[in-house]
């Protein structure tokens, strides 16, 4: 008898079936997972490089060193800079480098000391001795020669404060009205004044100016101006001066002034000055106001909304020209006080000096003198001294250099402004200084005259300081105002 396992048992297993072939789609979405599963085991391996690599450099990097600076200041009282680490520490006075043991040679500091004493030497203080000088002041001579110039001290001779005029104790030359060079002044020759107008002046002119350098800011009062700086170039002569804006004109005390200077301004415009009556305008303003107040009345009153908006557009166009018309009387009040103050400083024996726009002032406060001619401009002229003219206000204006002949006036050229007004000559008492034969009718460029039941005088040109073609136009001009200021010295 045999035995037999289970195993062996003829019962067989029934045989398993074979897996069915799984569908498309499951083996695409198996193969993704796959390949998701093996990026993201490359990645983190990557990332696990690459945290260790960091790591490592970190571990190798060397460690920061701290490095310490040291200033402190050696015997010979030099600042010394010295930079090491921490603990080196701020080295002592004894610790320097080979500069050190010279710096032994502190005893030779002492010799400067001794120095020293040459210093507070009173061989200086000594120098209070000339105070001796006291007897200068009471020496004779400076009193005499006061009387003949009145240079020295303005205020004994009172009147002429500024100075005593041009080239004061300078010989007089053969020509009337030209001073003679003195010992402090010289010829200049056109390349000079080519190359600086004022300088040349400043060297040619030089007893004029002093003179005039040695007045009171008092004397000459500038208005300011939009188109013109006459004051830049009394600041270059050196020639004190007092300044007020335009507005101030109206208001300001002139009676101390001298000489008041005028710069071309907007507010000269001849629209203002020409209106005298302010009667009608005034009545106007009225107008305006009765008529403003009852259409306000209107508007708080109505209840309607159409009517209300038309009322407040008609009220608006009111309100503006009524706005318009007050200002328009406070320029004409203002330009009427401006007149009155300037007729009466030139009454008292001011001189007045205007350029362009300012004869409106001169049309309104001297009538039948000189009026607007019309613009004129923008163009450039010749310029001439009018038939008969020298010496006087003209003296330097056209120059005659140390060779014969004329230097300056074959380039001596005048830029006019576009809106320059033209000098229209009234009364045959107006002097014309120089003139432009380019023009036709009011050919005048400067002109001065005395007004009458008046004792001062009155120069007005046409264009402007620092705008002419020319270096020459700049010296002409520069030394036409020169001769102004000079002459109301004298007095």
């Amino acid at each position: 008898m045999s035995w037999r396992s289970i195993d062996e048992s003829p019962r067989r297993r029934p045989p398993k079936a074979a897996p069915s072939p799984a569908p498309s789609g499951d083996r695409a979405f198996r193969w993704m997972e796959s390949a998701a599963i093996c990026l993201g085991s490359v990645l983190a391996h990557a990332l696990l490089g690459f945290i260790l690599v960091m790591f490592y450099l970190e571990v190798r990097l060397e460690p920061e060193q701290t490095f310490s600076v040291t200033i402190w200041r050696d015997a010979k009282g030099k600042d010394v800079l010295r930079i090491g680490a921490p603990e080196q520490g701020p080295p002592s006075k004894g610790a320097d480098l080979p500069p050190e043991p010279p710096k032994k040679e502190e005893p030779k500091a002492p010799p400067p000391p001794p120095e020293v004493k040459p210093e507070p030497a009173p061989p200086p203080p000594p120098a209070p001795e000339p105070v001796v000088k006291a007897p200068e002041p009471v020496a004779p001579p400076p009193p005499t020669p006061e009387p003949e110039g009145g240079v020295k001290d303005p205020q004994p001779p009172g009147p002429a404060t500024i100075g005593a005029g041009a080239s004061a104790g300078a010989p007089k030359s053969d020509t009337p009205g030209v001073a003679k060079a003195s010992a402090s002044e010289g010829d200049v020759t056109e390349a000079d004044i080519d190359r600086d107008p004022t300088a040349a002046i400043r060297r040619r002119r030089a007893g004029t100016l002093s003179s005039l350098q040695g007045g009171s800011r008092r004397d000459i009062v500038v208005v300011t101006g939009s188109y013109d700086h006459i004051q830049e170039v009394l600041d270059r002569l050196e020639i004190p001066y007092s300044i007020i804006d335009p507005e101030q004109l109206p208001r300001t005390d002139l009676s101390s002034c001298k000489l008041l200077l005028v710069n071309c301004h907007n507010s000269y415009a001849s629209g203002m000055f020409r209106i005298g009556e302010t009667g009608p305008l005034q009545k106007e303003i009225d107008d305006l106001e009765a008529k403003e107040a009852a259409l306000t009345r209107r508007v708080q009153e109505t209840k309607d909304k159409r009517k209300v908006f038309e009322y407040g557009i008609e009220l608006f166009k009111v309100t503006s020209q009524l706005s318009a018309s007050r200002e328009q009387l406070a320029a004409v009040t203002g330009a009427t006080r401006v007149v009155e103050n300037i007729r009466k400083f030139v009454a008292s024996g001011g001189y007045l000096f205007t350029s362009d726009w300012g004869l409106s002032i001169l049309e309104r406060a001297f009538p039948g003198t000189v009026k607007n001619g019309g613009n004129i401009g923008p163009r450039t002229v010749s310029l001439r001294p009018h038939a008969g003219v020298k010496g006087g206000l003209l003296d330097e204006v056209f120059y005659e250099g140390p060779k014969t002949g004329t230097v300056v006036s074959r380039k001596l050229l005048w830029e006019v402004d576009s809106g320059s007004y033209a000098i229209r000559i009234e009364k045959p008492t107006v002097e014309v200084l120089v003139e432009t034969p380019d023009v036709l009718r009011h050919s005048a460029v400067a002109v001065a005259f005395t007004p009458e039941k008046s004792s001062g005088k009155v120069l007005h040109i046409l264009s402007h300081f620092e705008k002419q073609a020319t270096k020459q136009g700049d010296y002409a001009l520069q030394n036409l105002l020169v001769n102004f200021l000079a002459e109301r010295a004298k007095k």
